[in-house]
């Protein structure tokens, strides 16, 4: 079973970081996005530079899902965590998360995901880098949906209804965790992996990073979304 070590080692001694273009079409927005998947896709399977038919087994060996444009995640480590790859356009942009919100676990009754992502695995819960919800405003009736919600009886005849269909955001990963990781911006690539100590401590093989020269591999204490108060 694969998970972010591996990644991180093949990051580390493979040291490819350039993007591979060549298999996408002509949408130079898509094609960014197209391939910056692929990248992760090789990351996690350590299939940089194989043939296409190799790449593939690979692929099959280390993932139990890979996503579609509609639904998360993009890509599933086989009994693993979940894999969602955002882009951004410029160096402090916000990650557009679009109708998927911030969550950090992926449940399996999600309504939002595929039927073929629900029944690849006997999985109840993965874990995932990204919960908000509407819950009242005064004189509107809510109704079930898979949507971020949906409003009915808006008008007195009671035939307009709103459907609520949330663009997230969020908050570029440099610029939350600035104060304990600064990067180089002469460089042309910077990396950072923040995992916290119980998932750390659940990776039987993080030893590895550990005999890597390039990393830098420390300790620090980062604010607690529910309660930035403690670290």
């Amino acid at each position: 079973m694969r998970n972010i070590i591996d990644a991180i080692k093949t990051l580390a001694t493979r040291n490819i970081t350039v993007l591979d273009f060549s298999q996408t079409g002509k949408n130079r927005i898509n094609a960014a996005g197209y391939s910056l998947e692929e990248y992760v896709k090789n990351l996690f399977a350590d299939s940089f530079d194989l043939s296409e038919t190799e790449k593939l087994e690979h692929w099959s060996e280390t993932f139990s899902y890979l996503g579609n444009d509609a639904n998360p995640p993009d890509m599933m480590l086989k009994n693993g965590d979940a894999i969602e790859v955002k882009k951004i356009e410029s160096r402090d942009a916000a990650l557009a998360l679009n109708s998927s919100y911030p969550k950090h676990t992926l449940s399996s009754s999600n309504p939002m995901i595929s039927n073929a992502c629900r029944a690849v695995e006997n999985w109840t819960e993965k874990a995932i880098i990204y919960a908000n919800g509407v819950e009242t405003i005064e004189g509107v009736e809510f109704a079930p949906t898979r949507e971020l919600g949906r409003i009915n009886r808006v008008d007195p005849l009671g035939i307009t209804y709103l459907r609520i269909r949330g663009m997230w955001h969020i908050e570029n990963t440099w610029k939350v965790f600035s104060y304990v990781y600064q990067r180089n911006i002469n460089s042309n690539f910077n990396f950072m992996c923040i995992i916290n100590e119980q998932k750390w401590l659940s990776l039987n093989n993080r030893e590895i990073l550990f005999r890597i020269s390039n990393l830098n591999i420390r300790n620090i204490k980062i604010q607690n979304p529910d309660n930035p108060a403690k670290l």
